[in-house]
């Protein structure tokens, strides 16, 4: 799901994610009501393309409106989107997960961490 967002920016991801989310969660009502003005308020075009495109995708999968969708299947599509902008994160910014756990586990071991009092 959402496999699309892969061959867009993060630039662009990060901003569609956050509206969508927000979208999904039903914080923008005035969205709900008014998508084409609402999902694309301060978002570039591609990025309002990819607002519209991820709202669409999970009305077809359900096929339901968002606003119809139970609690636990938004928390579900919420996760699905974090997990696919945050895989996205890490390759375009070449993130190392093993290297950055050792660095804050060699920062934990160290006084570093720790406050003297």
């Amino acid at each position: 799901m959402f496999e699309y967002l892969d061959k867009s920016t993060i630039q662009d991801v990060f901003p569609a994610g956050h509206h969508a989310i927000q979208i999904i969660r039903k914080q923008w009502d005035f969205a709900l009501h008014n998508r084409n003005e609402g999902m694309k308020s301060g978002l570039s075009s591609p990025q309002a393309e990819l607002v519209d495109r991820i709202i669409q995708e999970i009305e077809t999968t359900e096929e339901k409106k968002i606003e119809d969708l139970p609690p636990e299947t938004i928390d579900k599509y919420i996760n699905t989107l974090v997990e696919r902008i945050e895989q996205l994160s890490r390759q375009e910014l070449n993130v190392n997960q093993s290297v950055g756990k050792n660095l804050l586990n060699q920062l934990r071991a160290s006084d570093i961490g720790s406050v003297k009092r």
